[in-house]
Formats: structure tokens, sequence, C-alpha cells
């Protein structure tokens, strides 16, 4: 059966507000007897959303390249000199390959899991784990987090199509542009060639259609995507495409084109946009 993974943050996060799973998970990362634990302390885990509409996000990428995947780091200064042992900083990268000798491989097997299957393989090897692999086959059994986590597999599904799409129509314009661009430069280049030699006008003309072709074609590119996308509620009104068109920042068009996917009809986009 697929359960709730925990790389969703929400649900990562109510599986960590129980405290026996974090007193163990601390002791085997630390190597500190569970005995010796009186207390911990969840803080915010999660990054600051820029603004409202934004997904909340948990850190989850490699850091190094190598085969390390537990990393402890201590403050130091210029000179080498240890700060305090009192503070440590503790990276675990999920992705990497697991040696089987680590306190920690269990804990990573457990949030990578994906089904039932993939929890009744890691070994309970203490009370904690134990803990852990059921409170993560109750969440999964919990509607409330079952629409939580199927929300956040919908937003991911949509950011990755937001991003296909956008990339294979960036790519069918720029070619656009390039070819229009060699074509607008080599007759500029030819008629500067005549006035001031052929072989020195085309290298010119060439050099400036491609880069002045590159950017126009870009920019343009952008906007016909974000018209093309809007045209599914219908004809896009003149003044409309006409500010989409006179936008030369590629960060404005590309958050116009997020705005233009979810937008419910052409007013909701123009609410979203501020015209």
């Amino acid at each position: 059966m697929e359960i709730v993974s925990l790389k969703c943050d929400y649900c990562f996060k109510e599986w960590f507000s129980n405290e026996t799973i974090r007193k163990y998970f601390i002791s085997d990362v630390l190597d500190i007897p569970v005995e010796n634990i009186r207390s911990v302390r969840l803080a915010n885990p999660f990054l600051r959303k820029r603004y409202r509409e934004q997904k909340q996000g948990i850190l989850d990428f490699n850091l190094t390249e190598d085969e390390s995947y537990h990393r402890v780091y201590r403050l130091r200064d210029e000179k080498g000199y240890e700060f305090t042992n009192l503070l440590e900083v503790h990276i675990i990268e999920l992705g990497k390959k697991l040696k089987g000798t680590e306190k920690v491989d269990d804990w990573i097997r457990l949030i990578n899991a994906k089904s039932t299957e993939d929890l009744n393989m890691i070994g309970a090897k203490n009370v904690g784990m134990k803990t852990a692999i059921e409170e993560v086959k109750r969440m999964s059994l919990s509607k409330k987090l079952r629409l939580h986590y199927e929300a956040y597999l919908k937003e991911k599904r949509d950011a990755w199509a937001i991003e296909d799409y956008e990339k294979q129509q960036r790519q069918k314009k720029m070619q656009e542009a390039i070819e229009q661009g060699l074509t607008e430069g080599r007759e500029q280049g030819l008629t500067e060639g005549r006035e001031q030699g052929l072989t020195e006008g085309r290298e010119q003309g060439l050099t400036e259609g491609r880069e002045q072709g590159f950017q126009e074609g870009e920019l343009r590119g952008r906007a016909e995507i974000i018209i093309e996308t809007l045209e599914r509620f219908g004809e896009v009104p003149h003044d409309l495409k006409e500010i989409i068109y006179e936008v030369k920042d590629i960060d404005t068009l590309r958050n116009y084109l997020r705005c233009a996917v979810k937008a419910q009809n052409i007013e909701d986009f123009r609410d979203k946009i501020g015209k």
C-alpha cells in the first residue's frame, strides 16, 4: 500500500511532532544514549515563504559529490580554532547510497519509504524506530493528511508541467529567433557590406543580428507563450496583449506565465498581475 511521504513538509512536521520519535532520532544522529536526553525542542525546520501563494519547502538535495551522507559541522574562526563543541550542524543527505553501518541508515530508509512493504523491511531495533514506523502507517490512514499529501503531489506535478511546457516553448521560440536573427543579420550585413565592404559588413551584420535576434526573440517568444496559455479562456483583449508584449524583463514574463497557468479566467489573470 502506498504511504504518505515524509518528504512532504506537512507530513514530516506531523511525524516529527512525536517526542519519542524526536528523542530516538537525535540519539542516533548525535550518538547519545537516549536516557541522557531530557527533552528535544522542535524549532522551525521549514523555508520561509517569499510570497503568500508560494509552496512551503524543506531542504532535500545532495550537498556534496562524495559518498558521505552524514556530515557534522562546527563553528571555527579564520585560524581554525573551534568556537564551541556545544553547537553542531548535522547534514543528512537522503539520496546517496547507504553503507549499512551508520545509525542513521534506518531513519533515511524510513524517510525515503514509499509503501508499507518498504516500512516492513526496516528493522525496528528500538522503541523509537518502532514508534516512527507505526506513526507513518497511522498517518497514511488519516483522511486529513491524505488530502494534504495529495495536494502536495498535485502541486509538484503542476510545477513540473509548467517548467516542461515553458522549456519546450522557450526552445521553440529561441530557434525561431535564431533563424529570424540570422536572416535579418545577413540582410543588414549585406546592405552595410555594399557600402563598407562585403566581408566586413557580413560579419558585423551577422553578429548584431544574432544578438538582437536572441534578445527580442526570447522576449517575444515568452510573451506569445503567455497569450497562448490565456487563449483557453477565449480571445485575449488587445490591450492585455499590448501589456504583455511591452514587458522587457524575463523574470516578469516568467511570473506572468505562472499567473496565466493558475488563473481561472482573463480577469483573474489581470488581478494576479495587477493590470
